[in-house]
Protein backbone atom coordinates (compact mmCIF):
# COMPACT_ATOMS: atom_id res chain seq x y z
CA UNK A 1 0.00 0.00 0.00
CA UNK A 2 0.98 3.40 -0.48
CA UNK A 3 -0.53 6.93 -0.73
CA UNK A 4 0.75 9.07 -4.24
CA UNK A 5 -1.11 12.27 -2.72
CA UNK A 6 -3.14 13.77 -0.32
CA UNK A 7 -5.31 16.29 -0.28
CA UNK A 8 -7.30 19.16 2.01
CA UNK A 9 -11.35 18.68 1.76
CA UNK A 10 -12.99 21.13 4.11
CA UNK A 11 -10.85 19.75 7.06
CA UNK A 12 -10.43 15.82 6.02
CA UNK A 13 -7.49 14.43 4.78
CA UNK A 14 -7.96 12.41 1.51
CA UNK A 15 -5.37 9.95 0.60
CA UNK A 16 -5.42 8.49 -2.80
CA UNK A 17 -2.79 5.50 -3.92
CA UNK A 18 -2.88 2.33 -4.57
CA UNK A 19 -2.27 -1.52 -3.15
CA UNK A 20 -0.27 -4.44 -3.93
CA UNK A 21 2.19 -4.10 -7.26
CA UNK A 22 0.08 -4.54 -10.57
CA UNK A 23 -2.57 -5.50 -12.50
CA UNK A 24 -1.33 -9.14 -12.54
CA UNK A 25 -1.37 -9.25 -8.54
CA UNK A 26 -5.09 -7.84 -8.34
CA UNK A 27 -3.46 -4.14 -7.85
CA UNK A 28 -6.00 -1.53 -7.31
CA UNK A 29 -6.39 2.10 -6.42
CA UNK A 30 -6.62 2.99 -2.82
CA UNK A 31 -8.31 5.49 -0.75
CA UNK A 32 -7.75 6.54 2.82
CA UNK A 33 -9.88 9.45 4.89
CA UNK A 34 -8.21 11.19 8.38
CA UNK A 35 -9.38 14.55 10.20
CA UNK A 36 -5.65 14.76 11.81
CA UNK A 37 -3.18 12.99 9.56
CA UNK A 38 -2.61 10.86 12.40
CA UNK A 39 -5.06 8.26 12.30
CA UNK A 40 -6.63 6.83 8.75
CA UNK A 41 -9.42 4.77 7.88
CA UNK A 42 -9.53 2.80 4.82
CA UNK A 43 -12.39 3.87 2.41
CA UNK A 44 -14.08 0.58 0.28
CA UNK A 45 -14.36 1.58 -3.74
CA UNK A 46 -14.36 -1.69 -4.47
CA UNK A 47 -17.82 -2.52 -7.16
CA UNK A 48 -17.54 0.92 -8.10
CA UNK A 49 -16.17 2.71 -11.27
CA UNK A 50 -13.54 4.35 -9.27
CA UNK A 51 -12.11 1.33 -7.76
CA UNK A 52 -12.68 -1.04 -10.62
CA UNK A 53 -10.89 0.79 -13.46
CA UNK A 54 -7.25 0.25 -13.60
CA UNK A 55 -5.54 3.57 -12.91
CA UNK A 56 -3.01 4.55 -10.59
CA UNK A 57 -3.40 8.30 -8.70
CA UNK A 58 -0.85 10.66 -9.57
CA UNK A 59 -1.75 14.35 -8.01
CA UNK A 60 -4.52 15.81 -6.68
CA UNK A 61 -6.20 19.69 -6.62
CA UNK A 62 -9.36 20.66 -4.85
CA UNK A 63 -11.10 23.41 -6.90
CA UNK A 64 -12.79 26.24 -6.23
CA UNK A 65 -16.08 24.46 -5.89
CA UNK A 66 -14.76 21.98 -3.74
CA UNK A 67 -14.44 19.02 -5.29
CA UNK A 68 -11.10 16.89 -5.93
CA UNK A 69 -9.94 16.74 -8.92
CA UNK A 70 -7.62 13.65 -9.40
CA UNK A 71 -5.09 13.41 -12.57
CA UNK A 72 -4.55 9.39 -12.78
CA UNK A 73 -2.03 7.57 -14.86
CA UNK A 74 -4.12 5.15 -17.68
CA UNK A 75 -2.36 2.95 -19.93
CA UNK A 76 0.94 2.04 -17.68
CA UNK A 77 1.39 5.25 -17.71
CA UNK A 78 1.16 7.04 -21.43
CA UNK A 79 -1.78 8.97 -20.92
CA UNK A 80 -3.86 10.34 -18.30
CA UNK A 81 -7.76 10.33 -16.78
CA UNK A 82 -9.47 12.72 -14.68
CA UNK A 83 -11.81 11.85 -11.66
CA UNK A 84 -13.89 14.22 -9.63
CA UNK A 85 -15.59 13.78 -6.10
CA UNK A 86 -17.19 16.44 -3.77
CA UNK A 87 -16.13 13.84 -0.79
CA UNK A 88 -13.38 11.21 -1.59
CA UNK A 89 -16.37 8.19 -1.92
CA UNK A 90 -18.02 8.95 -5.00
CA UNK A 91 -16.37 9.45 -8.22
CA UNK A 92 -16.89 10.38 -11.77
CA UNK A 93 -14.48 9.87 -14.87
CA UNK A 94 -14.04 12.68 -17.00
CA UNK A 95 -11.25 11.72 -19.75
CA UNK A 96 -9.70 14.48 -21.30
CA UNK A 97 -9.32 14.44 -24.70
CA UNK A 98 -5.02 15.04 -24.19
CA UNK A 99 -3.84 13.16 -27.56
CA UNK A 100 -1.51 10.10 -27.92
CA UNK A 101 0.94 9.44 -25.66
CA UNK A 102 0.01 12.74 -24.05
CA UNK A 103 0.12 12.60 -19.84
CA UNK A 104 -0.87 15.00 -17.08
CA UNK A 105 1.40 14.71 -14.11
CA UNK A 106 0.97 17.32 -11.42
CA UNK A 107 -1.94 19.86 -11.11
CA UNK A 108 -2.76 22.70 -8.78
CA UNK A 109 -5.88 24.94 -7.76
CA UNK A 110 -6.27 28.77 -8.30
CA UNK A 111 -9.20 30.75 -7.78
CA UNK A 112 -11.45 29.73 -9.98
CA UNK A 113 -8.96 27.74 -12.29
CA UNK A 114 -6.75 24.97 -12.42
CA UNK A 115 -3.14 24.62 -13.88
CA UNK A 116 -2.12 20.61 -14.86
CA UNK A 117 1.41 20.28 -16.12
CA UNK A 118 2.49 17.16 -18.44
CA UNK A 119 4.30 16.47 -21.52
CA UNK A 120 3.76 14.79 -25.10
CA UNK A 121 5.64 12.49 -26.88
CA UNK A 122 7.62 14.56 -29.65
CA UNK A 123 10.25 13.78 -32.18
CA UNK A 124 13.06 13.66 -30.03
CA UNK A 125 12.45 12.75 -26.35
CA UNK A 126 9.35 14.48 -24.72
CA UNK A 127 7.75 18.07 -24.70
CA UNK A 128 6.63 19.73 -22.05
CA UNK A 129 2.84 20.62 -22.18
CA UNK A 130 0.43 23.08 -19.95
CA UNK A 131 -3.33 22.73 -19.76
CA UNK A 132 -5.91 25.36 -17.85
CA UNK A 133 -9.02 24.31 -16.71
CA UNK A 134 -11.94 26.29 -14.91
CA UNK A 135 -13.40 22.95 -13.08
CA UNK A 136 -11.63 19.87 -14.22
CA UNK A 137 -14.23 18.57 -16.48
CA UNK A 138 -12.60 20.26 -19.74
CA UNK A 139 -9.37 21.37 -20.50
CA UNK A 140 -7.34 23.80 -22.96
CA UNK A 141 -3.88 23.78 -24.15
CA UNK A 142 -1.66 26.22 -23.87
CA UNK A 143 1.36 27.81 -24.78
CA UNK A 144 4.61 27.45 -24.03
CA UNK A 145 3.99 24.64 -22.08
CA UNK A 146 7.57 24.93 -20.50
CA UNK A 147 8.99 28.33 -19.34
CA UNK A 148 12.19 29.56 -21.56
CA UNK A 149 15.08 27.44 -20.54
CA UNK A 150 13.05 24.73 -18.51
CA UNK A 151 14.10 21.22 -18.46
CA UNK A 152 11.61 19.73 -16.55
CA UNK A 153 9.04 20.53 -14.24
CA UNK A 154 8.28 18.83 -11.63
CA UNK A 155 6.23 20.28 -8.55
CA UNK A 156 3.10 22.87 -8.77
CA UNK A 157 1.39 25.01 -5.99
CA UNK A 158 -0.38 27.65 -5.87
CA UNK A 159 -0.32 31.03 -3.91
CA UNK A 160 -3.59 32.97 -3.03
CA UNK A 161 -2.44 36.17 -2.14
CA UNK A 162 0.02 36.69 -5.05
CA UNK A 163 -2.84 34.71 -7.23
CA UNK A 164 -0.26 32.92 -9.06
CA UNK A 165 1.29 29.50 -9.67
CA UNK A 166 4.60 28.22 -8.57
CA UNK A 167 6.29 25.82 -10.61
CA UNK A 168 9.58 24.29 -9.93
CA UNK A 169 11.61 22.01 -12.23
CA UNK A 170 15.05 21.89 -13.21
CA UNK A 171 16.76 24.21 -17.07
CA UNK A 172 20.40 24.20 -18.10
CA UNK A 173 21.69 25.71 -14.72
CA UNK A 174 19.85 23.59 -12.34
CA UNK A 175 17.27 23.49 -10.00
CA UNK A 176 14.28 26.68 -10.94
CA UNK A 177 11.02 28.00 -9.74
CA UNK A 178 9.20 30.17 -11.73
CA UNK A 179 5.67 32.10 -11.49
CA UNK A 180 2.75 32.03 -13.61
CA UNK A 181 -0.92 32.93 -14.01
CA UNK A 182 -2.15 30.53 -16.26
CA UNK A 183 0.84 28.56 -17.98
CA UNK A 184 0.87 31.54 -20.94
CA UNK A 185 3.27 33.69 -19.54
CA UNK A 186 6.69 33.14 -16.51
CA UNK A 187 8.48 34.67 -14.53
CA UNK A 188 11.39 33.07 -13.12
CA UNK A 189 12.89 33.39 -9.74
CA UNK A 190 16.54 33.39 -9.13
CA UNK A 191 17.85 29.68 -9.37
CA UNK A 192 17.99 27.65 -6.32
CA UNK A 193 21.11 25.57 -7.20
CA UNK A 194 23.38 24.77 -9.91
CA UNK A 195 24.36 22.01 -11.21
CA UNK A 196 23.02 18.23 -11.12
CA UNK A 197 19.54 17.66 -8.46
CA UNK A 198 16.20 17.14 -8.15
CA UNK A 199 13.56 19.39 -7.11
CA UNK A 200 10.88 16.65 -5.44
CA UNK A 201 8.07 19.34 -3.93
CA UNK A 202 6.88 22.61 -3.54
CA UNK A 203 4.83 24.95 -1.26
CA UNK A 204 3.46 28.40 -1.54
CA UNK A 205 1.00 30.48 1.26
CA UNK A 206 0.66 34.59 2.01
CA UNK A 207 3.71 34.97 -0.74
CA UNK A 208 6.57 32.28 0.89
CA UNK A 209 7.76 29.79 -0.83
CA UNK A 210 9.14 26.41 0.07
CA UNK A 211 10.79 23.79 -2.03
CA UNK A 212 12.62 20.48 -1.32
CA UNK A 213 14.75 18.88 -3.56
CA UNK A 214 18.42 16.81 -3.87
CA UNK A 215 21.54 18.34 -5.04
CA UNK A 216 24.11 16.08 -6.62
CA UNK A 217 24.36 12.62 -8.41
CA UNK A 218 21.96 10.29 -7.63
CA UNK A 219 24.15 8.18 -6.00
CA UNK A 220 25.58 10.81 -3.45
CA UNK A 221 22.35 13.56 -3.87
CA UNK A 222 22.24 15.21 -0.97
CA UNK A 223 18.86 16.58 0.68
CA UNK A 224 17.93 20.38 0.82
CA UNK A 225 15.65 22.51 1.53
CA UNK A 226 14.92 26.64 0.04
CA UNK A 227 12.74 28.93 0.77
CA UNK A 228 11.84 32.32 -1.39
CA UNK A 229 9.42 35.50 -1.25
CA UNK A 230 7.38 36.23 -4.77
CA UNK A 231 8.45 38.94 -5.94
CA UNK A 232 11.82 38.17 -5.62
CA UNK A 233 12.35 37.58 -9.28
Amino acid sequence: FWISTVVDLGGELIGMGWQRIGCCDGGRVATWASADGVTWTYVDLQGTPYGEAYHFPTDAAVSSAGEIVLVSGVDLGGTSTIWISPDGRTWEEHAPNLGEFTRIQHIAAGEGRLLALGDAAGEVGRVGKAWVSTDGRSWTEVEPGLPIGADYLTAIAYDARSDLFVVGGSGPGGLQVWFTADGSQWSPAQPLATGEGTLSGISARNGLVVATGTIGPYESSQAFAWQISIGDE
